[in-house]
């Protein structure tokens, strides 16, 4: 991550600290500058120039180290915070407030660069506004492919090209591009990744390869895919996709005209996974495949 000073949060810092020691601006700046420059640089207007900052440091009684881990350190928690929220829109499908977000983001002017965070910060803008129809998939996939493409040196620290290429295949199935759907989660399934939090990852890609092959009336591979995600959850102790692969599960074998006492225990550990995390919109599906299963057995 490549982090310079912030002009604003710098001059707040040096504010902070001559108020600290009881100092007027005035005060700061004899022998150094004049009492505009210093409320310049408090208001961020300015930034002081390496001369001024040694001299206010000395004044102030710190190096001039402080305020570089000060000042990273702030940008840094920012940007994590930054992640973290974005995250929570995700999960939240408020594709309206994500895209807000991500064009404020993109256009401030903030007197840092996380390359790593611009690049998120576009990828989410490309699929906000695929989701508000502000841009037609053709568009989406282009400006995906564009991401996978540019050789960011960031692309593939927290697997982030994998989530792009995801993405893509998302975006692709919707639009019944199918076959490239599968190409692009093989492609994922194929790759070798040993980073923490991966696994999430590629459970999801398993259930929608899994939904993918559905759609095409692959059953047999549908419920290939569901089961080898439902072997990697619990290999791996994770409930996150637990319950819609057991949902495919069951409805793949169903299909392939497998035993419906069998589908109906996959139906059955999905409702109590679901039960168990109040998601009333999936408990109601799950609910309509039992009852159209059992009218059939």
């Amino acid at each position: 991550m490549l982090v310079t000073l912030d002009s604003k949060i710098l001059g707040e810092e040096i504010k902070r600290m001559r108020k600290a020691k009881g100092m007027t601006q005035a005060d700061l700046a004899n022998g150094i500058c004049t009492q505009a420059t210093v409320s310049g640089i408090e208001s961020g207007r300015t930034f002081p120039s390496i001369d001024i900052l040694y001299y206010l440091s000395l004044r102030l009684q710190v190096s001039m180290d402080y305020f570089f881990e000060k000042i990273t350190f702030r940008q840094e928690q920012y940007v994590n915070d930054t992640y973290s929220y974005i995250e929570g829109l995700i999960s939240e499908n408020n594709f309206e407030e994500l895209l807000e977000l991500t064009e404020f983001e993109l256009k401030r002017n903030s007197g840092y660069k996380d390359e790593s965070l611009e690049l998120y910060l576009k990828w989410q803008h490309t699929i906000s506004s695929y989701e508000l129809k502000r841009i037609d998939w053709e568009s989406c996939v282009h400006k995906l492919l564009n991401l996978l493409n540019s050789n960011h040196y960031s692309i593939k620290q927290q697997f982030m090209n994998i989530r792009i290429k995801n993405s893509l295949g998302n975006v692709l199935a919707k639009n019944e591009e199918y076959s490239q759907a599968i190409e692009i989660f093989k492609e994922i399934l194929n790759e070798e990744v040993n980073m923490d939090g991966y696994h999430r990852m590629k459970l999801k890609v398993l259930f929608n390869i899994s939904k993918v092959y559905y759609e095409i009336e692959n059953y047999r591979e549908s419920h290939r895919y569901a089961m080898e995600g439902i072997k990697y959850s619990l290999l791996n102790a994770d409930m996150s996709n637990l319950g819609p692969l057991y949902v495919q599960a069951g409805q793949s074998l169903y299909r392939m005209g497998g035993a419906p006492e069998k589908s109906m225990e996959f139906y059955d550990n999905a409702l109590f996974l679901f039960r168990l995390f109040n998601q009333e919109d999936y408990i109601k599906v799950v609910e309509k495949l039992v009852d159209m299963l059992k009218n059939r057995i």
